[in-house]
């Protein structure tokens, strides 16, 4: 069965979580830090290039869960570089059964405030984010989407990297 997205859909969606966003105050200090944001079209484009991640770690829900995500990303990216963000969760109540990826906007951040990012995967409603090299050379999925073979105690980790 092939699932459609609706991409009209996925635009309005995607201008609604940003407003959304904008008023929401731990957002909004994310938000304030983007060097770009990317809706409709462009969005999609690169989320295309954010599939078939090959390698899968787990990362424990500890205390220290925010320092473990933020050493093994540390492993991929520069803290200089401009990375893509896109962050699923946090959406308006309307949509409490969850959104498409694709109805997120994507950012352009410098990687050295990803940390804003990471901090907000606390949400309750978040599901999975992505963060890329702008080449796509390294693609990283973090999620809380449990699959058969995990706990809720874990955070899924998947890397893509290109062979240079």
């Amino acid at each position: 069965m092939y699932f459609y997205i609706d991409k009209e859909q996925c635009k309005l969606e995607q201008r609604e979580i940003l407003e959304f966003w904008k008023n929401n105050k731990y957002f909004s200090n994310a938000l304030e830090l983007t060097e770009k944001v990317f809706l409709g079209d462009e969005a999609f484009n690169i989320y295309e290039n954010f599939s078939d991640r090959e390698d899968i770690y787990n990362i424990e829900k500890s205390d220290n869960y925010k320092n473990d995500i933020l050493k093994f990303l540390n492993n991929y990216f520069d803290i200089n570089e401009i990375v893509y963000i896109l962050f699923a969760g946090n959406y308006p109540e309307k949509y409490r059964f969850g959104l498409s990826e694709q109805s997120y906007p994507i950012f352009e951040i410098e990687y050295k405030h990803i940390s804003l990012w990471i901090d907000l995967i606390e949400d309750d409603n978040f599901q999975t984010i992505f963060i890329s090299d702008l080449k796509f050379n390294k693609v990283i999925e973090i999620s809380n989407i449990i699959d058969c073979n995990q706990s809720f105690e874990t955070y899924t980790v998947s890397v893509k990297l290109s062979k240079l």
